[in-house]
């Protein structure tokens, strides 16, 4: 007998969002859908704009106007999470999930010690005593990788290099032991060095703590290091899914060979990198077909007439793609 399948933790499920302007309403996110299981690692990637954040925001119930979510649904262990507030109140977010912000600078507050902003996640959701609570603060500061923890908790902000905020942006994401971390390109301020450090930590705080993830970014190189499996955005859309060791072997649509092929992430013996022709489509004005056709070199008319929807091209792995990449030509 098959044993039945376990039920994801998070489930995005045909996602629409979208914002009013005075130019029009813009489709920023259209029919974004993924799961995460226990333990799994999926990356979100894609060019700036393509509404990757915007999906985070949403998950986490910070959405704000004019963002709205026209349809769809986000699921935790099968049970609807809803829309509407600011800050929906809970059980889930903030605590089963929790999230990274990209700037660590931004997110902390610069009139309180880093510890008092970690207390007080903790006195909030459990109730500590006031001594309990710091001393669950410099564990925390300690696990994230902070050297002398127990005087760094008394630390401002600005006392912190830009990697030690970094850390301590994810000592406070940890702090109510979520199962689901939202990582929304934590690395991109931060220099190469540090980068790999952040890297390697949620890497090995996943392996300890049994934790999933949803990494966001436009780094390749970030993903191939991190993460199970790879979504790939363009305007709005999932244009490709599947395995991460696939889709870097054996890219199916375009746009994500572009991506490689512009990246560092993949050494293919290539003397320079190649970018990828055009810019992104006007939101406003999409095209009546693939959003990628006017940059793609094997478009044709009937890319331009109708948009492609996601269909297996292997064994986990989907392009929205007419003409996917098969075969050598994956490797282009």
């Amino acid at each position: 007998m098959t044993p039945p399948v376990p039920t994801p933790w998070l489930e995005v499920d045909d996602l629409w969002i979208e914002f009013v302007t005075r130019r029009g309403i813009v489709p920023a996110v259209r029919g974004v859908s993924f799961a995460i299981g226990p333990g799994e690692s999926l990356g979100l990637v894609g060019e700036s704009g393509s509404g990757k954040t915007v999906i985070a925001q949403t998950i986490m119930g910070l959405l704000q106007s004019p963002g709205r979510v026209k349809r769809g649904a986000v699921r935790w262990q099968g049970k609807p999470l809803r829309f509407g507030d600011r800050f929906p109140r809970d059980d889930v977010r903030g605590h089963d999930i929790s999230i990274v912000f990209q700037d660590a600078l931004a997110a902390l507050n610069p009139l309180l010690p880093v510890g008092t902003q970690i207390t007080e996640v903790l006195t909030r959701r459990f109730s500590l005593s006031p001594k309990t609570a710091k001393e669950r603060a410099v564990e925390l500061l300690a696990l994230v990788g902070i050297p002398e923890p127990r005087e760094r908790v008394r630390n401002y902000p600005h006392e912190f290099s830009g990697g030690m905020r970094q850390r301590a942006m994810i000592a406070i994401a940890l702090a109510c032991e979520p199962k689901l971390l939202i990582a929304d390109e934590p690395t991109t301020a931060l220099d190469v060095t540090i980068q790999a450090q952040i890297i390697y930590l949620l890497r090995d705080l996943q392996q300890r703590l049994g934790l999933s993830l949803l990494f966001i970014t436009h780094d390749l190189g970030v993903i191939a290091a991190l993460c199970d499996r790879v979504a790939v955005c363009y305007s709005g859309k999932i244009v490709e899914t599947g395995p991460a060791e696939q889709i870097f072997a054996r890219p199916a649509h375009p746009y994500t060979q572009g991506l490689l092929q512009s990246s560092a992430a993949r050494d293919d013996g290539r003397d320079r990198l190649l970018g990828i022709d055009g810019t992104p489509p006007d939101l406003l004005a999409l095209p009546p077909g693939c959003a990628f056709a006017p940059r793609c070199f094997r478009a044709d008319a009937a890319c331009n007439a109708a948009v492609p929807p996601l269909a297996g091209v292997g064994v986990d792995h989907a392009a929205a793609c007419i003409h996917p990449l098969v075969g050598a030509e994956a490797v282009r």
